[in-house]
């Protein structure tokens, strides 16, 4: 009978000690996007008032998903940092050309609206509006003509809301977002006789998207773990001999 509570004890502390045990990690992926600054113009003249000019672009940014081999998804997170800029431009110019003083001005809109949704799996989004205005007034003998700027620029950062997505949706394939960066021009004012442009530039738009996973791995026994385990079945090998013995 001692023999026996020796060899089940002896095995409890070996099988203890060989035992998995479970670590906490995290893992993140990192991607860029970049919407590089253009230039483009509206047009108006005298107190016309013409469509306004747009440009829309978008982008697509792939993230890897959770990998099972890593062991059990427990959160995810998603976040991203950008910066933005944005600038305007007007000129006036008067066309009537009379004897005498000229008078001219104008006024320009720029906007830009940046967008991020979560598309795959299917979730929330975010958005941020921008807006510039620039003036100018001129006087002449003859003719008459104008340029007024405007610039700013900034950052949009932000994360999203996941608890409603099903972390399984996050397994395996990739996490997709789409960007879009929606650009307006705009003369909203002009001199009855003359011409104006509003220009759109300097309007780039540059940063980063991360997803983060948050895990319990599966950790595999170290070699001395191993040795010990063997050492153990050595020894309950032995023990078992002896109490053969001893019947």
């Amino acid at each position: 009978m001692k023999s026996n509570k020796i060899y089940t004890n002896f095995l409890a502390v070996v099988l203890g000690a060989s035992a998995l045990t479970a670590n906490a990690g995290v893992i993140s992926y990192t991607e860029s996007f970049d919407f590089s600054a253009l230039s483009f113009s509206d047009s108006e003249y005298g107190s016309n008032n013409d469509a306004t000019t747009s440009v829309t672009r978008s982008q697509n940014v792939s993230l890897a998903g959770f990998d099972t081999n890593l062991g059990t998804l427990t959160g995810v997170s998603l976040s991203f940092g950008s910066d933005w800029s944005l600038a305007t431009k007007v000129t006036a110019s008067d066309t009537n050309n009379n004897w005498g003083t000229e008078y001219t001005n104008g006024t320009s809109l720029a906007t830009s609206t940046l967008s991020i949704d979560l598309l795959n799996p299917a979730g929330p989004g975010d958005d941020k509006y921008n807006v510039q205005t620039a003036y100018c007034s001129g006087t002449g003998t003859y003719s008459a003509s104008c340029t007024g700027k405007s610039a700013s620029a900034g950052d949009f950062n932000g994360s999203f809301y996941l608890d409603n997505i099903d972390l399984s949706a996050f397994i395996g394939g990739n996490v997709l977002l789409n960007l879009i960066q929606e650009l307006t021009a705009e003369v909203t004012n002009c001199d009855s006789d003359s011409s104006c442009y509003a220009w759109n530039f300097n309007n780039g738009w540059t940063g980063d998207i991360t997803i983060s996973y948050a895990f319990d791995s599966v950790e595999v026994p170290e070699p001395a773990t191993l040795a010990l385990f063997g050492l153990g079945l050595i020894g309950l090998g032995l023990t078992r001999r002896k109490v053969k013995n001893q019947g």
